[in-house]
């Protein structure tokens, strides 16, 4: 039992003890988790109708072709048939584990090699291709000649070694044919980028620190950089993700686990978890709540702690839930703020008027009820 009790007094010549305790944390704790289990299983539900609602939409379906579209072309995405979606070649072959080390290196210096290629042929615009469209308009030579420096220096970084201080690569030159001349004889002398034979790095050394990175950081950051209207469409996507699929999710769950049961209840407007563990809400004239303050807590509750806790990585939660365990009537910050009292309704029930309480037979009394509040210990 707790030591925390509220009583209802009568007027002057005789007392009437309507006597709440305040029930124990541990019971209000779990009533929390119940009704917090409601809510997320609430919010997965509703999160995924209005995914499906929303990826029906012109707009979206628009955005999500578009999307497709440019990483199918970019080669440095791969179609998942499991998650069904176009997935970073990293990411890709992460979720696929049973690759080894060099056939994940082999993959992603494709689909970079194929990226390149794609930067080259936007450039190039050939006509009679699919590239001879005005969505690489922005694409120049200069776009190309960045990609391709980005690529090189990357490689040759100084950040870029393994344990033992060795480049993983490293410049050589090489004589070759002159493509421009008929006589065998003439050559020309090329630069280009190898492996280190002297790295002493692995495969998962040289996949981790370099293929993955590279993949995921530098050509999904310039497929974005570079193309508008891919850069549009995700944008898109995202803000039917966060103004439209979240915000309802998290709505109507909140509504339907901590406003709709309190209110069809009524008495005491407990939500699931506090009916099962026999906890009521009282004002401070210890009445059960009337639907406007009752809906004022609710508006304080969702505004001032769910939805401001994910602004604030939970900080109004915890404060909440800390003046939970340490005030002193063992209030949330939104009943502090309206003076309302969660009370143990094993032994008496709530009263929602004062009139109900004159024709309780349970209780003895001569006079209208007078409330007043106080605590005992």
């Amino acid at each position: 039992m707790a030591k925390e009790a509220l009583e209802a007094i009568t007027g002057d010549e005789k007392n009437i003890n309507i006597q709440y305790e305040i029930p124990a944390y541990h019971r209000r704790f779990i009533a929390a988790f119940i009704d917090l289990v409601i809510f997320f299983l609430l919010g997965i539900g509703c999160y995924i109708l209005t995914e499906l609602a929303t990826h029906a939409t012109p707009v979206y379906k628009h955005a999500d072709e578009l999307v497709a579209k440019y990483r199918e072309e970019s080669g440095v995405f791969r179609y998942s048939n499991s998650r069904k979606t176009w997935e970073n070649i990293s990411t890709y072959l992460d979720n696929n584990n049973d690759l080894g080390y060099p056939n994940r290196i082999s993959l992603c210096q494709t689909a970079i090699n194929d990226f390149n290629t794609y930067i080259y042929n936007a450039w190039q615009k050939e006509p009679g291709t699919k590239y001879d469209n005005k969505r690489f308009d922005n694409i120049t030579e200069a776009t190309y000649n960045f990609v391709i420096n980005d690529y090189n220096s990357s490689r040759l970084s100084d950040k870029l070694k393994d344990e033992y201080g060795n480049k993983l690569f490293i410049q050589v030159s090489e004589e070759i044919d002159d493509p421009d001349s008929d006589d065998p004889a003439d050559t020309i002398t090329v630069k280009k980028i190898i492996k280190n034979p002297d790295s002493k790095a692995s495969d998962k050394f040289y996949y981790t620190h370099f293929y993955r990175e590279y993949t995921l950081e530098h050509c999904g950051s310039f497929l974005i950089s570079f193309f508008p209207e891919y850069k549009g469409a995700l944008k898109t996507m995202s803000n039917f993700l966060f103004y439209i699929q979240i915000p309802v999710a998290i709505t109507v769950a909140s509504f339907l686990t901590y406003a709709f049961p309190p209110l069809v209840v009524g008495r005491g407007k407990p939500t699931i978890g506090m009916i099962i563990y026999h906890i009521g809400r009282v004002d401070s004239s210890v009445l059960s709540l009337k639907a406007g303050r009752f809906m004022a807590r609710y508006a304080i509750f969702f505004f001032g702690i769910i939805v401001l806790s994910l602004f604030t990585f939970g900080i109004p939660l915890l404060a909440s839930t800390t003046m939970m365990i340490f005030s002193k009537k063992k209030q949330s910050f939104p009943d502090y703020m309206l003076g309302i009292v969660e009370v143990d309704t094993n032994k008496n029930k709530i009263f929602k008027n004062k009139y109900e309480v004159s024709l309780d037979n349970s209780i003895d009394h001569k006079e209208a009820i007078d409330f007043k509040m106080s605590n005992r210990e």
